[in-house]
């Protein structure tokens, strides 16, 4: 009998080794994708399974306003930002994070991705993780030294890192890159200044040949880090029209917004697939459902939605008739793509935008006709489990100045109040809402 156990010890002890081995070799980076040829892309579907075929992590998190991933933070930059909120949350609200991975979030520019961004690219350069032109070939940059750090380790780390992609305005400025802004059939800018430039650029997703160019971009970034475990998710920055009278005369509203979803088809069809078979989570922030543009679509394809305004009212762009926080409930109760927000802080000072209650029972007791700032405890107990708004992932941006109500401190109090074990989530429920399966690796 004892040798019998014996050799059961070693065999589970072998089992666990050749198990382990697989999964580093899994998670760690996979060798960059030779030049493919350029092909059009076909729709593609989401799986039917729920949440099948993505790596879907549930997060709590905060984000930076201040720190471009291309740009040149060194090594050890995510620190600081670590330092602010979310290494105090995990030591004094540990139960929070039983299904739910701390969230770092950044944001980088498109044409921060060249090294000289006045070479027009080839659709088959374009397209390649290898062309000598991105930057992440030339020389050491923020995104790749953040994947690397401890902390997240490429998906051995204890955070996650959710990467915000700056295609177009009103995501950021100057965010094509400059070959594009010379081409006015590709571009235009909005709200030029007395130096003559705003770099409110945006792109013209209703001229094809700018969807392929955006496209094309996001394949090699895919090809190149989207296998990377360490990454929460890649999220799409917006792409607000605009001022009506800046508009290009010419522009086709309509072929703006589904020039928009023939790029979510692309890249999501391109994504890299894991040893699992699953690829990164791809979220669009704001999108704007109209013109032939709806939630089965994002469903369909697979592509999630966050909000990055911290309102409670979530007005969806462009069709106040059906309001954001209606589309989130049903992808949310839909089971087949991410729901989030990444919150600005725009709306958080005070004097800000007030929202206006209902009289829904609150932790707070807010009557009917209060109206007030969203706070970070009235946004995570709206967002989540018992809340009018389920969330999967909840990540804010900081902001301490100017008398915001989203500060660092109410921001930890927040999670330390509504997350799992908090002091008020038993009976308002813990938030962000739980996944189907609880907490993925």
């Amino acid at each position: 009998m004892k040798t019998y156990r014996k050799h059961i010890v070693i065999v589970a002890f072998f089992g666990m080794f050749l198990f382990l081995t697989g999964c580093q070799k899994e998670i760690l980076p996979e060798t960059e994708a030779k030049t493919e040829k350029t092909e059009p892309l076909k729709s593609v579907e989401a799986k039917a399974a729920g949440f099948a075929g993505v790596r879907h992590f549930a997060g709590i998190g905060t984000k930076s306003w201040s720190k471009l991933t291309f740009s040149k933070p060194g090594k050890g930059w995510i620190r600081p930002e670590w330092n602010k909120v979310m290494a105090k949350a995990v030591k004094e609200a540990p139960r929070a994070f039983d299904q739910h991975y701390p969230v770092l979030g950044a944001k980088l520019r498109w044409s921060r991705a060249y090294h000289n961004q006045n070479i027009k690219p080839t659709r088959k350069q374009a397209q390649d993780p290898n062309w000598s032109n991105y930057i992440w070939n030339r020389r050491e940059d923020g995104l790749t030294n953040a994947l690397n750090d401890p902390l997240i380790a490429g998906g051995y780390g204890q955070a996650k890192l959710m990467v915000i992609v700056a295609l177009t305005s009103s995501s950021n400025v100057y965010a094509p890159p400059a070959w594009m802004q010379k081409d006015k059939s590709l571009t235009w800018e909005e709200g030029k200044n007395n130096n003559g430039h705003s770099g409110a650029w945006h792109v013209r997703f209703d001229n094809p040949k700018a969807v392929d160019h955006a496209s094309d971009f996001m394949i090699a970034f895919l090809k190149k880090f989207g296998n990377n475990q360490g990454l929460h998710s890649i999220v799409l920055g917006e792409y607000y029209l605009g001022l009506k009278k800046e508009r290009p005369s010419n522009l086709n509203r309509g072929r703006y917004f589904r020039g928009v979803r023939t790029m979510w088809e692309r890249i999501v069809r391109a994504a890299p697939r894991d040893g699992k078979g699953n690829r990164v989570n791809i979220v669009q922030t704001n999108p704007a459902l109209e013109n032939g543009v709806t939630v089965n679509d994002m469903e369909r394809i697979g592509i999630g939605i966050s909000e990055s305004d911290t309102r409670l009212d979530l007005p969806v762009r462009y069709n106040p008739k059906i309001p954001m926080i209606e589309h989130m409930r049903r992808l949310y109760n839909g089971k087949k793509v991410h729901v989030m927000m990444q919150g600005d802080g725009r709306y958080s000072l005070k004097g800000g935008r007030a929202q206006s209650w209902d009289g829904t029972p609150n932790p707070f007791g807010h009557r009917k006709g209060y109206s007030g700032v969203a706070t970070p405890q009235e946004l995570y107990w709206y967002h989540g489990a018992k809340g009018p708004a389920p969330l999967h992932t909840i990540i804010m941006a900081p902001v301490d100045y100017g008398n915001s109500v989203q500060s660092s401190q109410n921001i930890l109090k927040a999670i330390k109040e509504f997350g799992r074990g908090g002091s008020k989530a038993s009976e308002w429920g813990p938030s962000p809402a739980q996944m189907p399966w609880g907490k993925q690796r």
